[in-house]
């Protein structure tokens, strides 16, 4: 991860095996509480490997828990979420904390991985999640969680100097300062994930980014929010781009962190599939639609409940791919003061919450 701008990444595996001692363990963010040991290790594969194991194994239900816990040296139904001290093979003594968590679909999985989770959380040392409806899933199972907005609302305070170093005044080779100096008269920055990728949809988005780019005046960049499997496909963004034309349309094919975050910030519009594309947005007060599938009249799951939670009415904006360019016109007229008070509202409540997280609570 480093060369992308990431930390230094270890499995907890070897952390664990490493430890001499009690550990506090922070679990911050994603919809980690309704990843499944499968996703867990697939999306941890190489893109050709990951291709390989869901064709050869995604109907057979027992070999893919066999496979994904061999991956990933766990016996968990739910890797991404620990257990407390005691359980397992966590040091005695260990806290655990979870940060903002998200699980939106929790209700929906299988029994025994809601009874895994359930009983993981009501263990733990802190527990703060993200959302509303999340809330209110765990307090149906007896279980109190505090909701705090995402930690990506910090990004553009916390992580000012990186971003800015990939800006124009900072940098002159990185792609977000050339594709700034490029579209000098500023630009539409469009994300979508590899689901976005039958012939169907590239045509409908393409369609409405083609019209969104006459109506606003703006070319558009197309960039992915991450890489691994199931996530973005540059492809998919290519076939996109092409689509588009004559329409402007430039691929950003950077995989850095900061290099995309600066790509947002810099952006007169953003249009996303990727909540955390659309979080970093909000971050910086930039105009945000959220991307859905073409026919769904709202985007549902954790782009709806993060906005049910700590949007403005009407902001982020989101919409379809079959009908984006008034919900993305709508979002350009938006009052750039109160989404700047917005902003500073959400980074105001992070703050708050890290204020009064006490790491051994409970």
């Amino acid at each position: 991860m480093r060369p992308l701008g990431g930390h230094d990444v270890h499995s907890i595996t070897q952390i664990l095996a490493d430890a001499r001692g009690p550990l506090r363990i922070i679990h911050v963010g994603g919809e980690i509480l309704t990843c499944d040991a499968w996703e867990a290790a697939v999306m941890l594969a190489a893109n050709d490997e990951a291709a390989r194991i869901v064709r050869a194994l995604d109907r057979h239900p027992e070999e893919r828990m066999t496979w994904a816990r061999k991956r990933l040296h766990r016996p968990d139904l739910a890797p991404y979420v620990l257990p407390p001290s005691g359980l397992h093979d966590l040091p005695a003594g260990t806290s655990v904390h979870f940060h903002a968590a998200g699980g939106v679909t929790l209700g929906r999985r299988d029994p025994a991985f809601q009874h895994e989770v359930l009983g993981k959380l009501r263990r733990a040392n802190s527990l703060t999640v993200r959302d509303n409806i999340t809330v209110s899933q765990l307090a149906r199972a007896g279980i109190r969680a505090s909701v705090i907005p995402d930690a990506v609302v910090m990004v553009a305070d916390a992580c000012a100097t990186e971003i800015a170093a990939r800006m124009p005044a900072g940098s002159k080779e990185g792609e977000a300062a050339d594709v700034a100096r490029r579209c000098a008269k500023g630009y539409i920055a469009v994300q979508c994930n590899a689901e976005f990728g039958d012939d169907a949809t590239v045509r409908a988005l393409a369609g409405q980014l083609r019209a969104l780019c006459v109506a606003a005046s703006l070319p558009c960049v197309l960039f992915r929010a991450g890489a691994a499997p199931w996530h973005d496909d540059l492809e998919v963004l290519r076939r996109i781009a092409q689509a588009m034309r004559p329409a402007p349309a430039l691929l950003f094919e950077s995989q850095h962190v900061w290099e995309a975050c600066a790509l947002i910030a810099m952006a007169r519009l953003v249009c996303a599939s990727s909540l955390h594309a659309v979080i970093v947005a909000m971050s910086h007060a930039i105009p945000c639609v959220t991307i859905g599938k073409p026919g769904n009249d709202a985007v549902d799951g954790k782009h709806a409940a993060f906005a049910a939670t700590w949007g403005l009415p009407g902001f982020p904006a989101a919409a379809p791919a079959d009908a984006l360019v008034e919900a993305a016109l709508s979002a350009l007229a938006t009052d750039p003061a109160l989404r700047r008070r917005h902003a500073g509202a959400l980074m105001d409540a992070h703050e708050h919450a890290m204020a009064n997280f006490d790491g051994e609570k409970r």
